[in-house]
């Protein structure tokens, strides 16, 4: 790039379009994938029509080390389950991912609809691959409970030598009650909470353009 590394990258998309799976890239040309990738800090496909089979293919072009930020939120073909499955490309294993990018510090999953107790408790079992997280945003996820919220959380805390983690974004999770919430403030496992029951959508022009404005 003629005004340097490439070092965030964002993707919109008007409409929801069919799967994208991500060909396997060919050997041949990896190594232009790589060397305009490699230095990416932030990767935000909010909203986009990606796959967890794309979006695993997409991630073996990073850095590891240098990806600070993610955002998968609204992503209809990424559901996250214990492992990859060859036969599922919608499939996203917290497992194979996060060991390798332990590097993180914001992870956007709003309104990302495979979200559950179930999923979140796999991400809170990889606390020690996310203990560089500053900001956990969780905005939207009706099918989240308090239970899950605690659990990472803490995990965190206990993980990260009782340092508690910079900002927690809960906006319209109404299954989470505000006993958890207060009780989460009461133990100081999270520095800020933005818990916001009634906020239905993102209205901040440019950020999340097309269709959030």
């Amino acid at each position: 790039f003629k005004d340097g590394p490439l070092e965030s990258l964002v993707f919109r998309e008007n409409m929801m379009y069919p799967r994208i799976d991500m060909e396997p890239i060919p050997i041949q040309t990896r190594y232009k994938y790589k060397r305009n990738l490699c230095h990416l800090k932030k990767l935000d496909l909010m909203a986009t029509s990606i796959s967890g089979s794309g979006l695993h293919r997409l991630s073996a072009s990073l850095t590891p080390e240098n990806l600070k930020c993610l955002n998968i939120g609204d992503c209809p073909y990424i559901q996250m389950q214990q492992s990859q499955n060859d036969y599922n490309p919608n499939t996203f294993s917290p497992f194979d991912f996060f060991p390798k990018f332990d590097s993180l510090e914001y992870l956007m999953l709003p309104l990302l609809g495979s979200l559950n107790d179930s999923s979140m408790h796999m991400l809170a079992l990889q606390a020690v691959d996310i203990q560089k997280l500053k900001v956990l945003d969780l905005s939207l996820n009706s099918q989240i409970t308090g239970v899950s919220i605690y659990e990472i959380v803490s995990k965190l805390y206990e993980i990260k030598n009782k340092e508690p983690l910079e900002r927690l974004i809960i906006d319209g999770c109404n299954s989470i009650s505000h006993i958890t919430v207060n009780s989460v403030k009461a133990k100081r496992l999270v520095k800020r909470i933005d818990c916001v029951y009634e906020r239905e959508a993102w209205r901040q022009f440019g950020v999340n353009s097309f269709k959030y404005k």
